[in-house]
C-alpha cells in the first residue's frame, strides 16, 4: 500500500519538477539574450558604430545598412584614399577601360563619384600611338563617353580644352605630383659614375635584341633619342647610362661612354639615379611621366623636351632647361650644364609638389565641388590617389 502511495506521489511531483525546470531554462534564454544583445550595442559604441542618440531604430538599421565598403577598384580604375589610408567614395578613370573596368562603372557609378586623371598618353582623346590597341577609333573602349560620363579630370596638359568637355571641373594634377619624397632621397655618399640618365624599357622586358619601333620607343622618342646622345657623348664627352635597351649599343656611335642595362627593378633604378647627375627626358607622347619627378626628389636637374604631353610644369630656373628638337638641344644643354650647381630640383619639389602639398590641392577641388557626396572626414588633411600613404607630414629641409 505504501508502495502504492509514493509511486503515485511520484507520478505527480516529477512532472512539478519539469515543468519548473523548462521555464527556468527559458527565462535563463531570455535574460542571456537580452544581455548579449545590450553587450553587442556597447561594442558598437565604443567602436564609434552607433549613429547617434536622436535616431529611431529603424532609421539606424537602414543607414548601417547601406554603407557599403568601397571596393578595391584594378585595371585602369584606380582608388582614391584618405590620410588614413581608407579608401574614400571617388575613384579614378586613368586610362581607356576594358570590360571589366565598364562593369565596375555601371555597377558602383551611383555610389562612387567616377573621375578622369589623365595618366596614359593622349587619353581622353585616340591616342597617337599606333603600336597601341587604343589607336584604334573603333576599338571597344571609345564606345563610353570618357568626357561627358566622368564627372570631373585631373589632367596634365598644355591646352585642357581640347581634351575635355567645358562644363566639367578640372584641375592641372596628375600622378606624377605625388611622388614620394619621404622615401626618395638624396644620398651624397654615394658616387656620381655618370653624368645623365635615359630611361626607355622594352615593351617585352625579355627580348634580348634591339627593338627601335616599340610601344615604349614610340612615347620615349627613342630615335630622337639617340641623336642627342650622340651629342651629349661626343661634342660634350659626357658618359651615360641607358636603363633598358641592352643590346641596342649600334644606335649610337659613342659606345664607350654608355653603359647600358635591361629593365631595372625600382629599387636598382632609384640607386642608379643616385649614381647620376641629371635626367633626359626627350619624350613627346608621354602623360607627365614620374620619372621625372622621381629625379627631382633625388635632387637631380632635368632637361625635357618641350613638346611633352605632361611633365612640362616641372621646368624652371630651380630644375633645369627646355629643348625644342636636335636643333636647339646643343645650346640648351650647354645652359644646363654651366648651371648645374645652381639648381635646386628637390627644395623647388618639395615646396610645391609631394604626398601632402598635391593630396591637399585634390582634396581642396573635391570639397569644392563634390561636397555632397564624399565621405570624408572634416579632419581629412589631405587624399592620395592609387596608393596608400598614412599620416605624411611636410618634410623640412
Amino acid at each position: 500500500m505504501r508502495f502504492f502511495l509514493m509511486l503515485s506521489l511520484s507520478l505527480i511531483i516529477i512532472p512539478i519538477y519539469v515543468y519548473i525546470i523548462i521555464k527556468c531554462i527559458e527565462v535563463y534564454r531570455k535574460m542571456y539574450t537580452k544581455n548579449e544583445h545590450f553587450e553587442s550595442e556597447e561594442k558598437q559604441i565604443e567602436e564609434g558604430d552607433d549613429e547617434g542618440d536622436d535616431k529611431g531604430d529603424d532609421e539606424d538599421e537602414e543607414e548601417e545598412t547601406s554603407e557599403q565598403p568601397v571596393p578595391q577598384f584594378k585595371d585602369n580604375i584606380v582608388n582614391i584614399y584618405d590620410d588614413k589610408g581608407v579608401a574614400i567614395n571617388a575613384a579614378l578613370v586613368v586610362a581607356p577601360m576594358n570590360t571589366s573596368d565598364k562593369k565596375n562603372y555601371e555597377t558602383y557609378k551611383d555610389e562612387i563619384i567616377f573621375l578622369g586623371m589623365t595618366s596614359y598618353l593622349e587619353f581622353p582623346n585616340i591616342v597617337s600611338n599606333k603600336l597601341d590597341v587604343y589607336n584604334d577609333k573603333n576599338h571597344e573602349s571609345w564606345k563610353f563617353d570618357y568626357k561627358n560620363n566622368l564627372e570631373g579630370w585631373f589632367y596634365c596638359f598644355k591646352d585642357p580644352e581640347n581634351y575635355f568637355s567645358p562644363n566639367k571641373p578640372r584641375l592641372l594634377l596628375s600622378e606624377s605630383d605625388f611622388a614620394d619624397e619621404q622615401t626618395l632621397k638624396p644620398d651624397t655618399s654615394v658616387k656620381k659614375k655618370y653624368d645623365f640618365i635615359y630611361i626607355c624599357h622594352k615593351t617585352d622586358k625579355d627580348e634580348k635584341k634591339c627593338v627601335k619601333d616599340d610601344w615604349v620607343a614610340y612615347n620615349k622618342s627613342l630615335d630622337l633619342a639617340f641623336d642627342c646622345i650622340n651629342i651629349m657623348c661626343t661634342k660634350f664627352k659626357l658618359k651615360g647610362l641607358v636603363v633598358g635597351r641592352k643590346g641596342c649599343e649600334a644606335l649610337t656611335i659613342c659606345k664607350k661612354s654608355l653603359e647600358f642595362t635591361d629593365k631595372l627593378e625600382w629599387n636598382d633604378l632609384v640607386t642608379k639615379y643616385k649614381e647620376t647627375k641629371f635626367i633626359f627626358i626627350p619624350s613627346i607622347a608621354d602623360a607627365s611621366p614620374r620619372v621625372i619627378t622621381e629625379a627631382l626628389c633625388l635632387d637631380l636637374p632635368i632637361i625635357v623636351n618641350k613638346n611633352i604631353l605632361g611633365g612640362w610644369k616641372y621646368v624652371n630656373e630651380q630644375t633645369g632647361v627646355f629643348f625644342n628638337d636636335l636643333n636647339d638641344f646643343e645650346y640648351n644643354l650647354g645652359i644646363l650644364l654651366k648651371n648645374m650647381d645652381t639648381y635646386t630640383p628637390r627644395k623647388y619639389f618639395i615646396d610645391n609638389y609631394g604626398v601632402v602639398r598635391s593630396g591637399e590641392r585634390m582634396l581642396q577641388f573635391m570639397r569644392q565641388h563634390f561636397s555632397n557626396k564624399l565621405n570624408i572626414s572634416n579632419e581629412c588633411r589631405y587624399l592620395m590617389p592609387r596608393f596608400v600613404k598614412k599620416d605624411y607630414q611636410i618634410q623640412q629641409e
